[in-house]
Parts: structure tokens; sequence; C-alpha cells
């Protein structure tokens, strides 16, 4: 009877446990300083011509996909989709190695569009690493250019035949 009671009452107390969200939500300061590259990446995008100062501006692992594709994609997104006016946070994460990640609904002359832009945080400067816009079937660099991870190493056994 006594083993059925603390098993109770240490079930009651693990479902009484408040637990912290995974990944971890944006501090106040990642917040400010994603909110704030979303808006120089939105004002870079409405000008003409400034796909390729985008692209040099960014993270290594954005500018892992190809130049020229990312030109030809930033550039009919600009023709498709129309000025980007404004954008508005749902979601902010933590992905840990100094990467945040925003989803949030932007507006453009076309109308809403969801986006997950994920940026790489060092100080107070961000840099873009991948940018998704859900309506449009838009992702660079696209999954075929992300390297996941190394392959794994190869013992001298396996080598020899």
């Amino acid at each position: 009877m006594w083993r059925a009671i603390g098993l109770a009452i240490l079930l009651t107390g693990c479902a009484t446990q408040k637990h912290d969200p995974w990944p971890p939500t944006l501090t106040a300061q990642q917040q400010t300083i994603g909110l704030g590259a979303i808006e120089s990446l939105r004002q870079a995008f409405n000008r003409s011509s400034s796909c390729k100062a985008v692209y040099d501006g960014s993270a290594a692992e954005f500018r892992a996909g190809y130049k020229d594709d990312w030109l030809r994609i930033c550039t009919r997104l600009q023709k498709t989709d129309g000025p980007w006016r404004s954008f508005s946070i749902l979601l902010g994460q933590q992905l840990g190695r100094g990467e945040i990640d925003i989803y949030g609904t932007a507006e453009t002359a076309t109308g809403a569009r969801n986006m997950e832009i994920t940026w790489t945080v060092d100080g107070n400067r961000a840099r873009l690493v991948r940018w998704l816009v859900i309506e449009d079937n838009f992702a660079f660099p696209p999954a075929r250019y992300v390297r996941q991870w190394d392959t794994p190493p190869v013992s001298r056994r396996d080598r020899s035949g």
C-alpha cells in the first residue's frame, strides 16, 4: 500500500513540474537582433539589384548554395511577390551553435507569406543562414546544398580491402 501511495505522489509531482520549452524561446536580446536583421533583409530585398548584396552578407551556410541559383530565385521572388511591406513574428527559437530561428508572417504586395528565417548570431550581428517562404515553395539554400554531417571515418582495416 505504501508503494502505491509513494508512486501516486511521485507521478503527481512529475505531472506538475514545469518543463522548459525545447528548443528554448528567444531571449529579448536575440529577438531584437533577429527582428532587426529581418528588417534589414526586408529593406535589401525591396531594393532592385540587391540579391547579390544579400548573398554576400550572409553566413557561410547560406553561401553553400550556388550563387547563380540564389540570384535567379531572389529576382523571381522580387517580381512575383512584389515589395515586402512588413513582418510579424509568430515564434522565435534558439537552435544552438549561436543560431536562432524566427517564424512569422510577411506582408507583400501580393498578400501574406509565412516565412521561416534562420540566423547565426555573433554578438549583436546576425547573418542569414536559411530562408524559407512556405507559400512560394522557396527554400535557400535548398536541402541538397546543406551539409548535414561529415562522412563517418573509415577504419584502416576496412580500407585494406
